[in-house]
């Protein structure tokens, strides 16, 4: 007969719990912001939250697919995740922009400056979780700006559960600066930032506020990679079991 004591009932759920937060399937997709037709000039991110919804919802291919593209990971797809965006509105003559086309050296992606946030809700379906891996932050190139080289723009994220107020999983603060040399992505003017972030079994919200020097709308996000995580059949196991052995306790006591 197998005896499991609370402390142990306890522990197996830990166990479990963690194995759950660090499975994943063999999954994970790149938004890369390469939408069709939205040019140079769409300086609103609302842009992006209303008539371009849906990007990233459910990745199955590159594509393109209608007016979408993505980039693919080691991991696979994300058929099993949508994605939301929404935007708070900036200081000064702050903006954000959601652009697909050269501006800066920028082609692809989203800006923004002065006091804004944005903020990329990625919700799984049940019984999966979601981790963000990683996401690039890059400066436009200044070369022919000399009065914005020594500007320093910064951002500072955050991954919380569930909304923007949650707990925190992971967060950070990364700042860019001018550098002299050619435009080709591996100078200080780039950084690709890593999360370490586990999954969550739960929407994950991916928070940018812009908290560097200047407005002139010159940090930009990119190549936002995640994967989805579904629970290993082991974790399944074990959580069941420390279930039982609690269950088994209580009933226990009330005889």
């Amino acid at each position: 007969m197998l005896h499991i004591t609370r402390n142990r009932s306890l522990a197996l759920l830990a166990v479990a719990w963690i194995a759950l937060a660090i499975s994943t399937g063999a999954d994970g997709s790149i938004l890369t912001f390469e939408i069709a037709g939205s040019g140079h000039g769409v300086s609103d991110l609302g842009t992006l939250e209303t008539t371009k919804a849906g990007y990233g919802d459910n990745v199955t291919t590159t594509g393109p697919v209608g007016a979408y593209s993505y980039g693919v990971g080691a991991e696979g797809f994300t058929p099993n995740v949508t994605v939301d965006y929404s935007h708070q509105t900036g200081a000064g003559n702050g903006h954000s922009s959601f652009l697909d086309g050269g501006f800066l050296g920028y082609t692809d992606y989203l800006a923004f400056n002065d006091g804004f946030k944005f903020w990329i809700t990625l919700t799984p379906d049940a019984g999966y979780g979601v981790r963000v891996n990683s996401f690039l932050i890059e400066m436009g190139d200044m070369a022919a700006f000399p009065s914005l080289q020594s500007l320093t723009p910064a951002v500072s994220w955050s991954l919380r559960q569930d909304n923007p107020t949650g707990t925190v999983i992971a967060s950070g603060s990364e700042s860019l600066a001018y550098d002299a040399g050619p435009y080709n992505g591996t100078g200080s003017e780039f950084k690709n930032v890593t999360t370490s972030a586990p999954a969550y079994f739960g929407p994950v919200v991916l928070e940018f506020s812009y908290t560097g020097t200047g407005n002139n709308g010159i940090i930009a996000i990119d190549n936002v990679n995640f994967a989805q995580a579904v629970p290993e059949p082991s974790s399944l196991t074990i959580l069941g079991i420390g279930m039982a052995g609690l269950l088994a306790q209580r009933r226990g006591k009330q005889r």
